[in-house]
């Protein structure tokens, strides 16, 4: 699943090509996502100006000057992508809008558990699928109070996946940036000390940059807006590296599973006493 960096990349790379051009067509090939798109869904947005595109965790905000906005989760396979219009559309291309001078942009997503809406701007911060999200985690916001504060025993990586507490955050890069901090991820949130809070918020937010800078993370067939991988891949410390030796003491890395999510882990480095 398109994780925070890789959405934040796919923004990079598809604003500077779409930031001021008018959308002139819509085409729903598949309705059938994770809810049914309306046969109407972008008729309002047509001939509007894209003012911007931004980010609020998973999701891409598009901005037109008509006061609408258009809303698009990737969701596990979703992926979004530019192609020449006479180009063959490849098999599970489900959207395509067609912009002024522009490369057709394209919505493929061989699972369909993505979404795309559009709402009043307005009502933005109202819609379902925002309201509820937490702080950004690469925001000023973003602070070790952010995390003392949070009621109740879970487990800090269970803390940290709730997109109620921190937006955006996904398995990979809590993985990577537990480690980073050297905090177990079995450890309850609640017996975290200020210290150990203030080193993981800054260990996120060095996880989060770097990944955006290597262009994302490519386990199979993650893409940009481009067709480009993403490299931080490379720099994995723990995540997928079951049994092979930490980079940091050479005690085998551990896999254990929470919350049905695979859990990757040095138990020397991130001891759990």
């Amino acid at each position: 699943m398109p994780e925070l960096p890789e959405v934040e990349t796919i923004r990079q790379t598809l604003e500077p090509v779409l930031h001021g051009h008018r959308l002139l067509s819509s085409h729903i090939y598949e309705c059938r996502l994770r809810w049914t798109l309306p046969d109407h869904l972008f008729e309002s947005l047509h001939g509007a100006l894209l003012l911007k595109i931004t980010r609020r965790g998973k999701y891409l905000l598009w901005h037109f000057d008509v006061g609408r906005v258009m809303l698009v989760h990737l969701g596990m396979s979703g992926r979004l992508g530019m192609a020449t219009p006479r180009e063959p559309l490849a098999p599970h291309t489900h959207v395509t809008w067609e912009f002024s001078d522009s490369p057709l942009i394209y919505y493929r997503d061989p699972r369909r558990f993505g979404m795309i809406d559009v709402v009043n701007k307005e009502r933005l911060n109202e819609h379902p699928r925002l309201q509820l999200l937490g702080v950004e985690p690469l925001s000023l916001q973003f602070t070790p109070k952010t995390l003392c504060q949070v009621s109740g025993h879970r487990n800090i990586k269970t803390v940290l996946m709730d997109h109620k507490v921190v937006a955006g955050l996904g398995n990979i890069y809590v993985n990577e940036a537990l480690f980073m901090a050297g905090i177990h991820p079995q450890r309850q949130q609640c017996h975290l000390t200020k210290a150990e809070c203030t080193l993981l918020v800054e260990s996120i937010k060095s996880v989060l940059t770097r990944a955006i800078e290597q262009g994302g993370t490519t386990l199979r067939d993650y893409r940009d807006a481009r067709g480009e991988p993403g490299f931080f891949s490379l720099s994995l410390q723990v995540y997928g590296r079951e049994n092979e030796p930490c980079l940091k003491c050479q005690t085998p890395i551990r896999r254990s599973v929470q919350s049905g999510r695979s859990t990757y882990f040095c138990p020397q480095c991130q001891n759990l006493h």
